[in-house]
């Protein structure tokens, strides 16, 4: 039965002929009902269908497979689950060939409902988008493999929520939750409770240097900066530990910590009179599953770079020199081997230094960085570069050959005009014999009005956080500095192109290499 927010109080059968409300572009919800001894329909369908409109326009379909359910012998109910599955894949295929997604399937199982959402995400591998669990059977499900149950495998998205305890207090619960450490998140509401008991999940990844496995329980106590502690017991069975390889374990704490200030760790054999072992660490990484970390990659374009700026300032405020230390090495990085994009870090380094800092770091990383990428190529890039530009540096051969008397000038004006993209620049010049000493200090001269240009950006978006920020004297002030600083490059070049470089007109208004000023 199909409902819309176009048919919301009245449901569509759904068939073979076709839909009349269906839209496979919008999100899909199914919802399946659960074991049903009495053969009556659930009460709260309707109620839940209103709610789930109400929040979003999308389509819901009620799984009724109430002739399936109605038994008073449990078994033959849960016999019909992988039935029902079967027939809803069919149904899903349907929709999947008029052009629906799979990322846009949700379904919402109660009870045996529950196994039935995981067996039809097993028939599409767990790439359906998001499977709930209400309350999963647990009678003839519990002890049984992944593929004869819901597993968080099932979907890319798969909760639980558990609202029958079944007569035991949360406490007990707790225990339980945080000995086993079940791979996914669950919440157990109980009545004796205020507030509802969460276990906040962490990922400890460890790598050992023992010849020998070590197989142990982990016991894992983080404690953050005002004292408070938390503990955490892996047992036997889950780790298990080989020299140089990863074991990731999960491991579920009764709180959360936003700074975690110690992290201690004991290891145990449980053998009361076997022999004890040490387990020797080379790494360990506690990574929260609650608070994911933001995985950090070269932004490629403003909106990257934005996000990019926010994280790096929050975590500058306590790790400055950590912030710095690797921005120095991404740039350095990137200079080094002629990879394209350093004015995304010039922007990122006067939004997280400030614009005179972030002008003299970049000034300083793109020299070293560049002369980097020189010796690079002089040592072992030579042939390559001649192999795949022989006609452009057969050009810039003969340019700095004319040139040789006012080498450092014209090396100021291949910078200041970019007529040879900076990173070609410094694969080609030790094929043109340039000194290294003329080359470091043409680039930190000459590079310095672009970089002034990229940082002030950077300063200018990084402190802008209104309409009227934009028009205040200082931002002014700063724009009115870019514009003239703007204006360096080409007074240079007319200045110096027609008294000190043998340049003809030809040369001037045609680059060497088509691309973008990038160092």
């Amino acid at each position: 039965m199909l409902y819309t927010r176009q048919n919301q109080n009245c449901a569509e059968t759904l068939s073979s002929a076709g839909s009349r409300y269906l839209n496979v572009t919008k999100k899909t919800t199914l919802i399946v009902h659960g074991y049903r001894p009495t053969g009556s329909p659930p009460i709260w369908i309707q109620q839940a269908v209103h709610l789930l409109l109400s929040v979003e326009d999308m389509n819901i379909i009620i799984v009724d497979w109430n002739r399936g359910a109605t038994t008073l012998l449990y078994h033959r109910a849960s016999s019909n689950t992988k039935k029902v599955a079967e027939f809803l894949k069919t149904l899903i295929d349907q929709m999947l060939a008029d052009g629906a997604s799979l990322d846009s399937v949700y379904m919402i199982g109660i009870s045996l409902g529950a196994h039935i959402s995981g067996f039809v995400g097993q028939l599409y591998n767990g790439k359906l988008g998001r499977i709930t669990g209400l309350d999963p059977a647990g009678p003839l499900f519990n002890g049984k493999p992944p593929e004869e149950r819901l597993d968080p495998t099932d979907a890319q998205f798969v909760d639980v929520i558990h609202s029958d305890i079944d007569g035991y207090y949360a406490d007990k619960w707790k225990s339980y939750l945080i000995l086993k450490n079940p791979p996914v998140t669950k919440v157990f509401f109980d009545t004796s409770d205020e507030e509802p008991f969460c276990l906040h999940h962490y990922l400890v990844d460890i790598i050992i240097w023992n010849k020998t496995v070590r197989r142990g329980s982990l016991t894992i106590k983080l404690t953050d900066q005002a004292g408070n502690t938390a503990e955490s017991t892996i047992n036997h069975e889950v780790a298990t530990f080989q020299q140089y390889n990863q074991t990731s374990v999960l491991a579920g704490f009764d709180q959360d910590f936003e700074k975690i200030a110690r992290i201690s760790l004991a290891f145990s054999t449980g053998s009361v009179i076997g022999p004890k072992h040490k387990l020797r660490i080379l790494q360990m990484r506690l990574r929260s599953i609650t608070n994911p970390e933001r995985s950090l990659k070269f932004p490629s374009d403003l909106e990257e770079l934005r996000e990019l700026a926010e994280f790096l300032q929050y975590y500058k405020q306590e790790h400055q020199s950590y912030v710095l230390l690797l921005f120095c090495a991404a740039y350095l990085y990137k200079q080094s081997f002629a990879i394209p994009g350093s004015s995304f870090l010039n922007i990122l380094a006067g939004a997280l230094f400030g614009p005179w800092m972030g002008l003299l770091l970049c000034s300083a990383l793109t020299s070293v960085g560049a002369t980097c990428c020189y010796l690079l190529s002089g040592a072992f890039g030579k042939q390559f570069v001649v192999y795949w530009f022989p006609d452009k540096v057969a050009m810039l051969q003969r340019k700095v050959e004319e040139n040789r008397s006012c080498l450092f000038f014209f090396l100021l004006f291949l910078r200041l005009f970019p007529m040879t993209p900076n990173w070609f620049l410094n694969l080609a010049s030790p094929i043109l014999n340039i000194p290294v000493s003329q080359f470091f200090f043409s680039v930190l001269i000459g590079l310095i009005p672009y970089n002034f240009i990229c940082v002030q950006t950077g300063a200018i978006l990084s402190q802008i956080t209104s309409l009227d920020a934009i028009f205040s004297w200082g931002t002014l002030f700063k724009l009115l500095a870019i514009a003239m600083v703007a204006l360096i490059p080409g007074t240079l070049i007319k200045k110096f192109s027609w008294t000190h470089l043998k340049l003809d007109e030809k040369d001037q208004s045609v680059s060497l290499l088509n691309g973008r000023k990038s160092s």
